[in-house]
């Protein structure tokens, strides 16, 4: 039997309620599902690494926060390559 740690269960819980507006945020900023699919996959790697330094009630917050900084760094780098 797998036991969940309260870090797994808070990330599940932010996963549940905001992947899909997370996904959104990154399409918006970055208007390719391709990368916004990538970037909205890195931001909840980075919150389960952080996510005991957030605080339950900002969760939503940082993921936003983390994607759109996610996502200028991935604009800027688009613009160097070019």
């Amino acid at each position: 039997m797998e036991h969940k740690t309260q870090r797994d269960e808070m990330f599940d819980a932010a996963y549940e309620s905001y992947a899909e507006d997370i996904y959104r945020v990154c399409l918006h900023l970055t208007e390719n599902e391709k990368d916004a699919q990538d970037i909205a996959q890195q931001t909840f790697v980075n919150f389960y690494g952080r996510s005991e330094n957030v605080d339950s009630d900002c969760t939503f917050a940082y993921l936003v926060c983390e994607a759109k900084n996610l996502a200028c760094k991935h604009q800027k780098n688009l613009g160097q390559r070019r």
